[in-house]
């Protein structure tokens, strides 16, 4: 079983809705990480192509997330329990109808996204410094 070290959560599960949130906070965490990491071209630089090409598995991974999401939600429109905190005036189903149809148009542009990483990853696989063999150089 694999397992997320760096949170110890089992890839296979279970599954709560604690090590979902924590999942979550701790993308969110990593995404700042890389916010202060690549504020300059001494951090990057070496690593730029494959920054990149992680960036995009990462989005086309959110991908099924986002579906996963868009589906419950569609779901939880039959659910007798479902209220919406908003007071009786608003219909929860039409809430997790929102949620749907938002996480949805979510997904159609991070494919968008997806595809512009791959292709910013593919340009700079090409990029690099001269290396001078010569120390007069």
């Amino acid at each position: 079983m694999r397992t997320l070290s760096t949170l110890g959560l089992p890839l296979d599960g279970p599954h709560t809705p604690d090590t979902t949130l924590d999942a979550a906070r701790a993308l969110s965490d990593l995404v700042q990480y890389l916010n202060h990491a690549t504020t300059g071209p001494d951090a990057v630089v070496e690593v730029l192509d494959e920054v990149l090409i992680n960036l995009a598995d990462a989005a086309h991974g959110l991908d099924q997330t986002l579906s996963q999401i868009s589906s419950t939600a569609l779901d939880l429109r039959t659910q007798p329990s479902l209220r919406d905190d908003r007071g009786d005036s608003v219909d929860p189903a039409d809430t997790a109808e929102t949620v749907a149809d938002a996480t949805a148009e979510a997904r159609t542009r991070l494919a968008l996204v997806t595809a512009a990483l791959r292709d910013a990853a593919s340009a700079a696989a090409h990029l690099g410094h001269h290396v001078s063999t010569n120390d007069n150089d």
